[in-house]
């Protein structure tokens, strides 16, 4: 991957340590979009019914 600083035309300014904090940022912030959301709780759960229209669970 292309250096951000590089690709947008930012001087060589930064220290070495601004930079890699920013590394970092970048890191973290991916991952932390990488992740999936968790399923809502409250969300309606429908059960599971066969063919004839009646719960598995009654069945049997």
């Amino acid at each position: 991957m292309a250096d951000p600083f590089d690709v947008l035309g930012i001087p060589a300014r930064f220290d070495l340590s601004d930079r890699d904090l920013h590394r970092a940022w970048l890191t973290k912030s991916r991952s932390l979009h990488a992740d999936a959301a968790p399923p809502d709780i409250r969300s309606p759960v429908r059960a599971p019914r066969d063919l004839r229209g009646a719960p598995f669970a009654a069945s049997g």
